[in-house]
C-alpha cells in the first residue's frame, strides 16, 4: 500500500517482471482508509503509528496458514522496541559520539578529526 503512484507503478512492474504478478498485490491507498478488524494499543496509536493498526501476531498467523505458507520463525519486536526507548532514546548513540569527540579533540585536536 502505498500514496506514490510512481512507486505503485514500478512495484507492479517488478512484480511482473519476476514473474508474481498474478500473486501480489499493491494498492495505491491511504493506510488509514483500511477499516481494521481491531485495534491498536492506544500509546501506539498515539505516538507511533497515528491512525494505523498493527495487528495482533494472532491475526497474521491465521492468514499465513490459510495462504499455505508456512511460519518458520517468530520474531516479538515489541522487546527490542521497549529495549530501544530505554537504551537508545534516553541515552542516544550521539551522546556517545560527542563524548568521543571531546576526548579525541583534547587528545589530539582540531587536525584530523572528521
Amino acid at each position: 500500500m502505498t500514496l506514490s503512484h510512481e512507486q505503485h507503478k514500478i512495484t507492479e512492474e517488478r512484480a511482473r517482471a519476476e514473474g508474481f504478478g498474478d500473486r501480489v498485490q499493491f494498492w495505491l491507498q491511504d493506510y488509514r482508509d483500511i477499516d481494521g478488524p481491531g485495534s491498536t494499543n492506544p500509546w501506539i496509536a498515539n505516538y507511533i503509528f497515528p491512525s494505523g493498526y498493527s495487528p495482533a501476531l494472532s491475526e497474521v498467523l491465521a492468514i499465513v496458514e490459510q495462504s499455505g505458507l508456512y511460519v518458520t520463525d517468530v520474531e516479538v519486536w515489541r522487546l527490542h522496541y521497549a529495549e530501544t526507548l530505554k537504551n537508545g532514546w534516553v541515552e542516544p548513540p550521539f551522546v556517545d559520539f560527542l563524548a568521543r569527540k571531546a576526548l579525541y579533540l583534547r587528545n589530539f585536536g582540531e587536525q584530523g578529526f572528521f
